[in-house]
């Protein structure tokens, strides 16, 4: 369901698959974001592309996360959700929280740019 990838400058890219809700899955998202807030130094990117479901529990442990990195001045940026999971994240009014990206390129230029200083989004 996870894979994680580290990106330059700190970053880590995770990219969930499947479904995400109460049970295991939720727990290993925690396990996962926890682990990588504890051993990485910069932004977390959540690739979404391959993800088809997540419940209100997946939700709330996503907002967990990014307040726990923002506590760090870190960022948790969401990066291609499907159809389905965008409309989720707009009805729980969570798309204006969260930072959302077309693409891990897209997300990564993001985060540099906000590295430099020269942030426009």
């Amino acid at each position: 369901m996870f894979t994680e990838d580290d990106a330059p400058a700190g970053t880590t890219i995770l990219r969930l698959a499947g479904m995400v809700k109460l049970g295991e899955t939720v727990h290993e998202l925690e396990r996962t974001l926890e682990r990588a807030a504890n051993e990485g130094t910069g932004a977390v990117v959540l690739d979404l592309s391959e993800l088809e479901y997540l419940d209100s529990t997946a939700l709330g442990t996503l907002v967990g996360g990014l307040h726990r990195l923002k506590s760090e001045d870190r960022d948790l940026v969401l990066v291609n959700p499907r159809e389905r999971i965008a409309g989720l994240l707009r009805v729980a009014n969570l798309d204006s929280l969260f930072e959302i990206y077309g693409s891990v390129a897209e997300a990564l230029e993001a985060i540099r740019r906000k590295a430099q200083g020269t942030d426009v989004h």
